[in-house]
């Protein structure tokens, strides 16, 4: 068999606004979560050009949406009702340091959605990627993707294959889509 390696290496990755505990594949962040997600790759610029439902507690609150040009989100509140309930809950957030660039923060809705449309992407390009690879995380930030020269899918030879060449790695492909989501993170 004729195979296709390619490394990803962690060089430095900014740390998340919010982390992935609760992030599911309906792309929550606790209580918040949003739906109808359209995200356009060649309207975004300085920001996500994207426009999605915004849902809090199960029910639709509202709209957010951004251009992508660097400027702030737009949102229409449907359910203002609902929309207050969720600033409150926003309001009763901890102060969050990003460890990374070093500063404290005071999470807000615009925050909150465009880290849960960056996880909504992420996710995306994850399963284009398990469906067309074996990804086999090698060490921390590092990740293999192996695959069959050409178009076929990736199979059980090729996942046998995989943990042979590298024993104690982790096969993405076998792990639920959270575990694996995660640890694309790291090595994306």
């Amino acid at each position: 068999m004729h195979y296709a390696y390619s490394l990803r290496i962690l060089t430095t990755w900014p740390t998340p606004l919010y982390t992935l505990k609760g992030i599911m594949e309906n792309h929550t962040m606790s209580n918040i979560e949003l739906k109808n997600i359209k995200h356009s790759a060649f309207a975004s610029q300085e920001t996500f050009c994207y426009e999605a439902s915004v849902y809090f507690n199960g029910k639709r609150v509202g709209t957010a949406r951004n251009d992508g040009h660097g400027g702030a989100d737009y949102q229409y509140i449907e359910d203002k009702q609902g929309w207050d309930s969720m600033q409150k809950y926003i309001d009763s957030l901890l102060i969050e340091h990003d460890e990374v660039l070093d500063f404290k923060y005071k999470p807000d809705i615009e925050g909150i959605c465009s880290d849960l449309v960056n996880k909504w992407l992420m996710l995306k390009d994850l399963k284009k990627l398990l469906k067309k690879k074996a990804v086999i995380s090698i060490s921390a930030g590092q990740l293999m993707e192996i695959g069959y020269k050409g178009t076929k899918k990736p199979d059980a030879a090729l996942f046998s294959h995989a943990r042979k060449q590298h024993p104690g790695g982790t096969l993405l492909n076998e792990l639920p889509i959270t575990d694996a989501l995660a640890l694309y993170k790291q090595g994306a």
